[in-house]
């Protein structure tokens, strides 16, 4: 369970990212 929560929040971290280097 752990994992999927880290997973996820990887997830959501690098979309983030990403749509920070788009700008």
């Amino acid at each position: 369970m752990a994992r999927v929560v880290i997973f996820r929040g990887n997830n959501e971290l690098n979309a983030a990212e990403a749509e920070d280097s788009s700008e």
